[in-house]
């Protein structure tokens, strides 16, 4: 596991914004995909949302996850 667990840099906020920001883009885009016809492109463009989505948890999801580690150490 990585030592720095400090996420309070503005490269930090920066990534989580763009995450975030495609995830919505992604999310919206999708349905215009669907509503064009075209389903499994939609499918995918909404996979790649939530990609993102988990992009911009990613700290969230560390501390869940280092959490559980601890837990069974």
């Amino acid at each position: 596991m990585s030592a720095r667990r400090s996420h309070g840099s503005l490269g930090d906020l920066i990534s989580t914004l763009v995450f975030s920001s495609m995830a919505l883009l992604a999310f919206l885009t999708g349905f215009g995909a669907l509503e064009a016809g075209e389903t499994w492109r939609a499918a995918g463009i909404w996979f790649t949302g939530f990609l993102c989505f988990l992009g911009a948890c990613r700290y969230p999801l560390a501390r869940l996850f280092d959490a559980i580690a601890e837990r069974r150490s």
